[in-house]
């Protein structure tokens, strides 16, 4: 607490009920570095969080994901109440998810699916205006960008392994098989439809 520093490893986010895939999220190392004497101000001060090489889970059914649940657990334990309230507050100056490996995956065949890694995620002065952001805003808005990069990185070259994934994994006899892999694809389609708008007081790199 006095050095402002700290690691953490092994992290691991569950999914929630009904997907297949072993976990949504996980960190193998994860550091930061804050001021500690804002550990007894109303708004704590991060200077730098840096999470390498998380795992990501895309998993899709037909109607929603995992990352998708997950947003709308998230959202339901954002308070609705003023600034000056008691709960605790947050500002991170940088905050960086560097080489995360996803996958990306359907419910339907057990979470296959096909793997790629993200660019570089990169969020500058989250919380730094006003009295800074509760632990579920801040989720919300990492959550939000991280699935953002996932959506718009899989349609860009995910669509094309995804469907060989699903031609493999699907028994060549069965009739169902092409409508499958067309169903599969439709997810993926008109992404920046899906994307959340970009939010005030963050920028990414």
């Amino acid at each position: 607490m006095l050095s402002g520093a700290g690691s953490l490893s092994g992290l691991q986010i569950a999914n929630p009920d009904g997907f297949k895939s072993e976990s949504a999220i996980t960190v193998k190392n994860a550091t930061l570095a804050l001021e500690p004497g804002s550990l007894m101000a109303k708004k704590i001060v991060i200077r730098k969080l840096k999470l390498e090489q998380p795992g990501i889970t895309y998993e899709r059914t037909l109607s929603s994901s995992n990352l998708d649940k997950i947003m709308e657990a998230i959202q339901k334990n954002i308070p609705e109440t003023p600034e000056d309230s008691d709960e605790a507050r947050f500002q991170i100056d940088d905050f960086q998810i560097l080489q995360a490996k996803v996958k990306l995956g359907l419910t339907a065949l057990g979470g296959k699916g096909v793997e790629f890694t993200l660019p570089d995620i990169v969020l500058k002065n989250l919380g730094k205006e006003g009295a800074g952001l509760t632990g579920a805003e801040l989720a919300k808005e990492i959550m939000k960008t991280v699935l953002a990069s996932v959506l718009e990185k899989g349609a860009g070259q995910g669509i094309a392994g995804f469907s060989e994934t699903l031609k493999g994994a699907l028994s060549t006899g069965n009739s169902q098989a092409a409508e499958t892999v067309k169903k599969a694809k439709s997810l993926f389609n008109n992404v920046k439809s899906l994307l959340p708008s970009t939010s005030p007081g963050a920028t990414s790199e």
